[in-house]
């Protein structure tokens, strides 16, 4: 009998004894605010990735190998603001009740979001500071770092691809059609 009880008490535990309370609008709610943030996320993401590629280009054709001021200053203040772009977006998932712990969209989402950020948050300075100081001062350390940023940036766009087709998923599963995302700006 004991065992029984606590069979039970694990069947009503489980993270899917939840899912029997959720609704259609829930469902609708979490995938249009996850959406929406990604949907938001991406083009900026792409956007400052290209600004570095852009940049690390402009200081090579320069004959000090150096990028402006000017330049730097906006490419910094870029990347600030894409970072808490992102940091707001992470807490703006990570308020969300997960609604499909087998699509399990919303941690697949932060964590595209939380590695972007981190990339941006440890290979930024060292790729400003190479923009300052010359490109043709370059060392390995920063080789590596600029490379793998821009790897990243490669892996980050395979990660959203991926994290496409799980917005397809949820879509299909649960029936959420075109016209409620148009409701929503999607």
């Amino acid at each position: 009998p004991l065992l029984f009880c606590f069979s039970l008490l694990g069947v009503f535990l489980s993270p899917n004894a939840f899912a029997q309370n959720i609704t259609h609008q829930d469902e609708l709610i979490y995938y249009t605010t996850i959406a929406a943030e990604v949907k938001d996320a991406a083009p900026k993401m792409q956007g400052l990735w290209g600004q570095v590629q852009q940049s690390i280009i402009t200081a090579g054709e320069n004959k000090t190998h150096q990028l402006d001021r000017a330049s730097l200053d906006n490419l910094k203040n870029a990347s600030s603001q894409n970072i808490n772009d992102l940091e707001r977006k992470i807490r703006a998932i990570s308020v969300l009740h997960e609604t499909d712990f087998d699509l399990n969209l919303k941690e697949f989402c932060i964590s595209l979001l939380t590695d972007a950020k981190n990339i941006q948050q440890s290979a930024m300075p060292q790729i400003l500071a190479v923009l300052e100081k010359g490109i043709d001062k370059i060392n390995n350390q920063q080789t590596s770092t600029l490379k793998s940023f821009l790897t990243k940036g490669q892996e980050l766009q395979y990660k959203l691809r991926e994290i496409q087709n799980l917005f397809i998923s949820y879509q299909n599963k649960h029936n959420i059609t075109g016209e409620e995302l148009r409701k929503f700006g999607l």
